[in-house]
């Protein structure tokens, strides 16, 4: 696995922040990416990465949180059986995510603005958003 292909996965997942300036988090990644269904505790990824196994245990609840590993009796693995699979599921996440902030959005505009659906729906499809 390409380096550089791993870190920008990590920046862009929001794994890798700016104050991992060793880039640990991508050390402990690559390292359970590698065990793939085999179960890994904090003290056997130290060993094996040379970090520290607190810095180490820290980047495994990292990826936990994230919805990435799965934990049980102090060891970890991949949650899923593909990164693809990962990012399916942070999509669905997401879109439920903005489906709930559009709902409470549309109730917000009513108390505050004293508009709602129709009148928003059409302000929606003048404005065009992009991204970058």
């Amino acid at each position: 696995m390409k380096e550089k292909e791993l870190i920008e996965f990590c920046k862009k997942t929001r794994l890798l922040s700016n104050r991992d300036t060793d880039r640990t988090v991508v050390i402990v990644f690559k390292e359970v990416l590698d065990k793939g269904e085999k179960t890994v505790g904090s003290t056997e990824l130290a060993r094996e990465s040379g970090l520290h196994r607190l810095t180490v245990r820290h980047h495994l609840e990292r990826l936990k949180e994230m919805g990435l590993l799965e934990e049980k009796k102090g060891k970890y693995r991949m949650k899923f059986d593909s990164l693809e699979e990962y990012i399916e599921y942070r999509r669905k996440r997401m879109l439920r995510m903005f489906d709930e902030l559009e709902d409470m959005a549309e109730r917000m505009d009513k108390e505050f603005f004293g508009i709602g659906g129709i009148h928003v729906k059409e302000r929606k499809k003048e404005r065009k958003i992009e991204i970058e």
